[in-house]
C-alpha cells in the first residue's frame, strides 16, 4: 500500500488548527470549544460550541496514470451552538457570525469550503441551539 500525501487526520488537524486560531482571534475562548470523540461537560456555562467534522464520501479524482491516484474526500463540518435560554439571541448571533467568519473567509490549501447554512433549532433543554453546517473537500494524492 501506498503512501498518502494527506490522510484524514492530517486534514482535520489543519481544519481544527486554523479553526482554533479564528476562534481566539476573535476573542473566544478554546474552553468553551468541544470537539468530537472527546470528554466534555458544560457545566454552568453560558455557552459552547460542539464541533463535528464527519467524513461522508470519496471518489478516485484521477484515472491514476503514472504512480499516483488523486483521491478527493468529502467531509461534513458540524457546529453546534449553545448559549443558555432566556438570555437572548445576541450572544448566538455573536458566535455564529464567528463560525460564519472562519467558513466563509478561511483559505487552506488543498481544502474546499462551501454549502454553508445556518439553521436555528431553538430551544433544546437549558439552551437556544444554533447549528451552522458546510461541506469541505479535500484531496490526497496516493502513491500506487
Amino acid at each position: 500500500m501506498g503512501a498518502s500525501t494527506r490522510t484524514p487526520a492530517e486534514f482535520r488537524d489543519v481544519v481544527r488548527t486554523a479553526f482554533g486560531t479564528a476562534w481566539t482571534t476573535a476573542g473566544e475562548n478554546l474552553d468553551n470549544v468541544a470537539w468530537d470523540n472527546l470528554a466534555y461537560r458544560p457545566g454552568t456555562r453560558d455557552d459552547y460550541v460542539l464541533l463535528g467534522l464527519a467524513h461522508s464520501a470519496g471518489t478516485f479524482a484521477s484515472l491514476g496514470a503514472g504512480a499516483s491516484i488523486q483521491v478527493r474526500r468529502v467531509a461534513i463540518f458540524a457546529a453546534q451552538i449553545f448559549v443558555r435560554h432566556n438570555t437572548g439571541q445576541a450572544r448566538a448571533d455573536a458566535l455564529a457570525e464567528t463560525v460564519l467568519d472562519f467558513l466563509e473567509s478561511a483559505r487552506l490549501n488543498g481544502i474546499r469550503i462551501s454549502e454553508i447554512g445556518m439553521a436555528e433549532a431553538g430551544r433544546v433543554g437549558q439552551y437556544f441551539q444554533v447549528n451552522i453546517n458546510a461541506q469541505i473537500e479535500y484531496d490526497s494524492f496516493r502513491s500506487v
